[in-house]
């Protein structure tokens, strides 16, 4: 409202927010800033910045005006503040959806060349989706903290698919979300979306408030359609405004909405956890041209667990059929029954069966199909995520013992095609992955190809790629590749360059490694091809640039060439002591796992002691006492194994003085150690 000059050289800042709001969303962030400005509709949309970073404070926040427009239109709640702002921050973690003042952590600023690889769209997009998720309605306890994080979640993917289309949205944010949670899973974290049972708030913020839930809001979409979708998302916003609400509110105004009941929908996939194990299998009647497919769910529950569990899953799903003449879509609904059966007219055997076409469903399947099944699905399909499904497939297939060679040549060829074909940018960086270090002289040509993609990730992945076929032949395509734009690209070109350990490749290093870039990229880089090369030289670097201040990309690699090239030189140590103290002192995660490696590698006696004083001065933080024990373990198992080599090497030498074999050779018990170790320690 106003700003008042004080004559004690303070100043009073005068703000005024006249709609209710929950009080863990206020915020106040002061410090020197400049303010990067836009408009929507008369609303101020800031981002403010350090007052150097301006020009890459206007590439960050480039689209953030166009956000508010997309969210606003597609809600159809105009954004409910009289500004939006979003401030940067120094020493915190991600972003904070504080009420009309996002605070954001200062790395997410990044240059031109940074948005070659990624904007920070997804982060930005996320924090203003809040502004109506969890601000503007708000979950009432964290029991329902889905409402506030699985919508922020979901809205932050369909700023992709408005912003990057169909292809990125399934495949980074429907596949990205699913997956995240199948981890989870896995893990053993298992939980309903919805529960009253947490030890503590923190304990809610997982997997299940963020991508899971992130996936059930793309199912309830896909099985309302897009028309009931937005009008119910409409209703629930524009009745429960400025309101702390529960689930069952939501489930309210969609009913309400769409007059359809929803209990069987939210009792599935929010208040019980679980998915369901499809099994599917797949015959034709060539007399009645009839497809049949038969669906088996063969998911078990959990014993061991205390939640509520689905047993069986009811859920509309997609089918894409296709062959020569044509692909179409057929709908179905799976009842929570553990066998069914679809049939589907087809004039003849499908080549093409998609089961759940766009991998709407949370879910495991399991749908055996022939090698031309595959090939045909991963050259024809419209589904990108049907395309990387049959991908998947072929890899396995491609590394199976039992393949035969024929089959397995197919396969490469039709792969190595996609490569550089396919209209996807992440199938062909997929198709690269499974094909990483072929020999093959026509995967070898399609990656020189690759190289030179649109897409940055599609390059870097190409490099590294034809790195792994350890062809040192190749250093002057990665010293081409060291001039490109993308900072990914550079880093992979200097690690394939470091590798090939060819004559020019010290020198151009370690120009990288004195290049000024925007957060030090390049000078990263550089430092990360110098840890494989291996040149002595480059020591100087690790003790110039392993030191506080530099930014923790740099230090890293800085840390791996003393540990790799410092052995026997004094100040090694003492370097990466210090650097040890430093991280877990200030709470640095990467830098307190990177610099216990350095230490365990050093195999310093002294760095037991210092392990013992850190632990001594640490309150609390399990992370970092894991860390420090793992490292102890590690550190004592290794100077163990040093003691052993010293003593054995002097034993030799006794032995071959004397003429007298004093122990067996360590090379006949492999088991004391690796080839790799022995050869690091001769």
């Amino acid at each position: 409202m106003s700003v008042k000059e004080n004559s004690d050289n303070t100043r009073t800042y005068d703000w005024k927010i006249d709609v209710p709001h929950a009080t863990y969303l206020t915020s106040i962030v002061v410090g020197e800033y400049a303010a990067v400005e836009q408009n929507y509709d008369g609303i101020p949309v800031t981002t403010y910045v350090y007052p150097n970073q301006v020009a890459e404070g206007k590439v960050t926040a480039a689209r953030m005006a166009d956000m508010v427009k997309f969210f606003s239109e597609k809600t159809g709640v105009k954004y409910p503040y009289a500004k939006y702002a979003q401030t940067m921050t120094h020493y915190f973690n991600g972003g904070m959806e504080n009420i009309s003042a996002t605070t954001m952590y200062d790395v997410m600023i990044h240059d031109a060349r940074s948005d070659i690889d990624g904007t920070a769209d997804s982060l930005e997009s996320h924090e203003l989706a809040h502004q109506w998720f969890g601000d503007y309605v708000t979950c009432r306890s964290w029991s329902d903290v889905w409402l506030n994080e699985s919508f922020a979640t979901y809205f932050q993917a369909m700023w992709d698919e408005h912003s990057l289309g169909r292809d990125d949205f399934l495949y980074a944010d429907v596949k990205g979300n699913q997956d995240q949670y199948y981890q989870a899973w896995k893990r053993g974290q298992r939980r309903p979306v919805v529960t009253k049972n947490y030890s503590t708030p923190e304990a809610m913020f997982d997997t299940y408030a963020y991508p899971r839930g992130g996936a059930v809001l793309h199912m309830l979409r896909k099985t309302l359609g897009e028309d009931n979708w937005w009008r119910s998302i409409n209703h629930y916003l524009t009745k429960y405004a400025h309101q702390p609400v529960e689930t069952e509110q939501f489930r309210v105004a969609i009913e309400e909405t769409t007059g359809q009941s929803m209990d069987w929908f939210f009792d599935e996939w929010l208040y019980k956890m679980g998915h369901p194990v499809f099994t599917v299998t797949q015959t034709y009647d060539p007399s009645s041209k009839m497809v049949t497919l038969k669906v088996k769910q063969d998911q078990k529950p959990d014993p061991t667990s205390l939640y509520p569990q689905a047993s069986l899953f009811r859920m509309p799903v997609e089918i894409e059929i296709g062959n020569a003449s044509g692909t179409h879509i057929e709908h179905a609904m799976i009842e929570a029954k553990e066998e069914q059966t679809f049939s589907f007219e087809s004039d003849t055997e499908p080549l093409l069966v998609n089961f759940d076409y766009g991998s709407t469903i949370i879910k495991e399947l399991n749908f055996e199909k022939t090698l031309p099944q595959l090939l045909y699905q991963f050259a024809h399909d419209d589904d990108p995520l049907g395309r990387i499904s049959a991908l998947n497939a072929l890899s396995l297939k491609l590394k199976a013992s039992d393949t035969e060679q024929s089959q397995k040549d197919t396969i490469t060829k039709a792969i190595t095609a996609a490569l550089t074909g396919d209209k996807f940018w992440a199938v062909r960086r997929d198709s690269i992955n499974v094909l990483s270090g072929s020999k093959d002289p026509n995967v070898r040509a399609a990656l020189m190809t690759a190289i030179k993609d649109e897409k940055s990730a599609v390059r870097s992945r190409a490099v590294t790629a034809l790195s792994a076929t350890g062809d040192a032949s190749l250093a002057n395509v990665y010293l081409k590749s060291m001039d490109d734009q993308s900072y990914a690209v550079v880093r992979s070109a200097a690690v394939a360059l470091g590798q090939t350990k060819d004559a020019a490749a010290y020198g151009a290093l370690e120009k990288l490694a004195g290049q000024e870039s925007w957060r030090d990229n390049v000078r990263s880089a550089g430092l990360s091809g110098l840890v494989p090369l291996g040149d002595k030289r480059a020591l100087e670097d690790g003790f110039k640039f392993v030191t506080r201040g530099n930014p923790t990309s740099v230090r890293i690699p800085a840390l791996q060439i003393i540990a790799l090239m410092g052995k026997g030189d004094p100040r090694s140590y003492q370097a990466v002591a210090e650097a040890f103290e430093q991280s877990f002192a200030a709470g640095n995660f990467q830098m307190a796992i990177a610099t216990g490696q350095a230490l365990i590698a050093l195999a310093d006696p002294k760095g037991l002691d210092l392990i013992k004083s850190t632990r001594d001065k640490m309150t609390g933080n399990s992370q970092f006492k894991n860390i420090l024990n793992q490292v102890e373990s590690n550190l004592k198992d290794k100077i163990k194994e040093n003691e052993g080599s010293i003593k054995q090497r002097a034993e030799h030498a006794a032995s071959v003085k004397t003429g007298v074999s004093l122990r067996t050779p360590v090379h006949d018990h492999p088991s004391d150690s690796s080839p790799r170790e022995r050869a690091n320690d001769e």
